[in-house]
């Protein structure tokens, strides 16, 4: 219970340093740049670099980079990279293909002008950002009390809580709590998939390249963008209960895929005592 609450603490001190961070950086990009303006992608653009060197910072001193097993996943392969893209795009599609033609999704327009280029730069900077928060320090940081299998469930949770305001402000104020509700169960479930990418292979690169896809993927097919944390590209589709389930299974069979990967490797690790109180 003293290494558990060791962890615990060393993941809330992160956690509020990266905020801290991000607060002074936010205030100084503004100060530099000014309010937010028409057009948005710059401001979100910069606010997202801004999140990324904050959370950085954050890991920095948090762990005082010197801790090898905590420095070796963060060298990105390219490869891994491209792959782990490829995946979170691919199995959006298939499950936004297969919502099509079982009459779960019902196309009502085309999603026009599409900024390609900028919402692809976003994703890469939020996937870096919080694949180096949530899989290479809270997940890392729980695995070693925990193991494997409850640090990926925890830090799951955790990743979805990190979303509620996402939630709040996805549906309109007379939905929120359904909003609320089906958005931090996808994000636990994009958590659950995220996590389990870093552990098959033990390096950031999969985990960045299949959250870089997915945020990309359901921006680009599910028509939703973010500008100052409201959605603002109206949703092209219509979602039933069945289709939310397909579409869970669909995950939780790409996350135990991964998982098998990482056992098969012998990435997946059991519970072990920290070996001292330091990150």
């Amino acid at each position: 219970m003293k290494q558990l609450g060791s962890a615990l603490l060393n993941i809330l001190v992160f956690v509020v340093l990266w905020f801290v961070l991000d607060w002074i950086v936010s205030r100084l990009t503004f100060f530099v740049f000014g309010e937010w303006h028409y057009p948005w992608m710059p401001f979100l653009l910069r606010g997202k670099a801004g999140s990324l060197v904050a959370c950085a910072g954050a890991y920095a001193i948090v762990t005082r980079l010197k801790r090898p097993s905590y420095l070796k996943s963060l060298p990105l392969n390219f490869g891994y990279l491209v792959v782990g893209a490829l995946i979170g795009i691919g199995i959006q599609a298939f499950v936004f293909w297969l919502g099509v033609q079982t009459g779960f999704l019902h196309v009502t327009g085309v999603l026009g002008g599409f900024p390609f280029l900028e919402y692809a730069a976003l994703a890469i900077l939020v996937a870096i950002s919080e694949e180096l928060a949530h899989r290479q320090f809270i997940l890392v940081k729980l695995e070693a009390v925990l193991g494997s299998g409850w640090a990926l469930s925890i830090s799951s949770i955790i990743f979805a809580l990190f979303h509620v305001n996402y939630g709040l402000t996805l549906l309109s104020p007379g939905s929120h709590q359904i909003g609320l509700m089906v958005v931090l169960l996808k994000a636990f479930i994009g958590g659950v998939v995220m996590g389990s990418a870093y552990l098959a292979t033990r390096r950031l690169g999969l985990s960045i390249g299949v959250h870089a896809g997915w945020d990309f993927a359901v921006s680009y097919l599910y028509g939703l963008g973010w500008v100052g944390g409201a959605i603002t590209y109206w949703q092209p589709v219509k979602m039933s209960v069945p289709w939310f389930a397909i579409w869970y299974v669909i995950f939780f069979v790409v996350s135990a895929a991964f998982c098998a990967y990482s056992k098969r490797h012998k990435n997946w690790r059991t519970a072990q005592p920290l070996m001292d109180g330091r990150c």
